[in-house]
């Protein structure tokens, strides 16, 4: 991958900004529009790109999609423990009540002492009916402040 960008940079800086870059075929290719567009394919494969892709996808209602975008960005940083609970979010949208838990018992497991975390997790765990199991996530949470 650096190889290929410094390649990239090196022939976009033989070409003087602005200019016309005519090729053979008759097709004319703005050297502007290569190094504004770089930065973007560069970014792709970053933390923030994943994390503001999902965050956008769950405005679209797209949570599938989000729910990729935020396994991607946990690819990157796997001992995010905020991660695990942002993408906790979609799957409960998704109704995915047991995934949502997992997800924050991995964030637990990494930050033991957020206890927005257990609230989360008793939150979801009530809905899937397991009432005295909430009630001491619920406990949990109020001793960890």
């Amino acid at each position: 991958m650096k190889k290929r960008t410094a390649f990239i940079a090196a022939i976009l800086s033989l070409i003087s900004l602005g200019q016309p870059l005519l090729i053979k075929t008759g097709v004319v290719l703005s050297s502007t529009v290569l190094i504004l567009s770089l930065p973007e394919k560069v970014n792709a494969e970053s933390f923030d790109f994943y994390l503001k892709s999902g965050d956008e996808k769950i405005k679209k209602e797209d949570y599938y999609g989000a729910i990729f975008d935020f396994t991607k960005a946990i690819e990157i940083q796997p001992n995010n423990a905020l991660l695990y609970s942002i993408r906790s979010y979609p799957k409960f949208l998704l109704k995915d009540f047991i995934g949502a838990i997992s997800d924050l018992n991995k964030a637990i497991k990494i930050n033991p002492n957020k206890g927005s975390y257990y609230k989360l997790r008793g939150n979801y765990k009530y809905l899937l009916n397991e009432g005295q199991s909430a009630c001491i996530c619920a406990n949990v949470f109020q001793f960890s402040l």
